[in-house]
């Protein structure tokens, strides 16, 4: 199912890192990208696998070259899929971007795209709930005093009539967004 009402030619990338154990016992992270657009079905893709000990405040980062790689590869597929390049890439992480993440996505967004934008969210302790004891539905946006957004981004989804995890949703919060254009970015 394709999300509806974003605006065309726009691709929100969301970057995670999974815990991988392999046959020899190590713990490595794997970074992700997941795709969507209003213009085409989304799609996951499989970035560079990273050792345990390429963490900062025990969250772990891309390196320039494997978060320019990871931006490649989402362009190309964004590309292959629809025929051209969206026009603005929005990144988002749950975790704070290190500055060689922001390096690697810009070197590879900005010389193909004409905007990029950098966000990331944080866990809070924020609940909310409807009228009958019931769960936000999933996407709701709660606004406080035009200072505090509050984006539920799991709870109850009215096609499945359910929600996706067994207790009350906590949103991401206060995201911090970098908006970066071609033209500021070589200026």
């Amino acid at each position: 199912m394709r999300p509806r009402g974003l605006a065309s030619g726009t691709c929100f990338v969301g970057v995670s890192f999974h815990h991988l154990k392999r046959r020899s016992g190590d713990l490595i992270y794997a970074s992700v990208a997941q795709a969507f657009s209003n213009d085409l079905e989304p799609f996951a893709l499989k970035g560079a696998s990273i050792p345990r000990t390429q963490t900062r405040g025990k969250h772990p980062y891309l390196t320039d070259s494997q978060s320019a790689a990871l931006m490649s590869d989402v362009i190309h597929a964004y590309e292959s899929r629809l025929g051209n390049r969206p026009t603005r890439v929005v990144v988002h992480k749950t975790s704070t971007y290190q500055p060689e993440e922001i390096r690697g996505f810009r070197e590879a967004l900005l010389s193909r795209v004409p905007a990029c934008d950098f966000v990331w969210m944080r866990p809070t302790g924020f609940r909310l709930l409807r009228r009958g004891m019931r769960e936000p539905v999933r996407g709701t946006l709660c606004t406080i005093a035009e200072k505090h957004h509050y984006l539920f981004t799991t709870g109850y989804v009215p096609w499945w009539q359910n929600t996706q995890e067994p207790h009350i949703p906590a949103p991401p919060r206060n995201w911090t967004r970098r908006r970066r254009t071609g033209r500021t970015a070589r200026e």
